[in-house]
């Protein structure tokens, strides 16, 4: 694994203007991921999934938006996704956290 892997990434749907928000440690990897089982349709996240049946896969722009120690993933992720909060967000059980895996961040729950 080479730190450059590791980072945050953004799924955007480019009809809506909703965006997707993750992190890993292999972002590359994570986002093929997302694009296989977006094609089979059995995305774990039913809003993205229901998108991306209705739009295609070429309505879609995935991106690594941020390269970042693994440490840093989780405040990164969080800053990412506030920053795209007002857009839209498919994002519907918070972000990954060490100690509580469907923390939201403050500025999010505040809005």
């Amino acid at each position: 694994m080479s730190v450059f892997d590791c980072g945050i990434y953004v799924i955007k749907c480019l009809p809506t203007g909703r965006h997707y928000v993750g992190q890993s440690l292999r972002v590359g990897r994570r986002l093929r991921g997302h694009v296989k089982r977006l094609e089979a349709r059995t995305h774990a996240n039913a809003y993205l999934q229901s998108a991306w049946n209705k739009y295609g896969q070429e309505n879609f722009k995935f991106s690594k938006v941020l390269v970042c120690a693994p440490d840093n993933l989780t405040l990164y992720e969080r800053i990412v996704a506030d920053s795209l909060y007002d857009c839209g967000l498919f994002n519907v059980n918070g972000f990954a956290d060490s100690s509580n895996r469907s923390q939201m961040s403050y500025l999010v729950k505040s809005r």
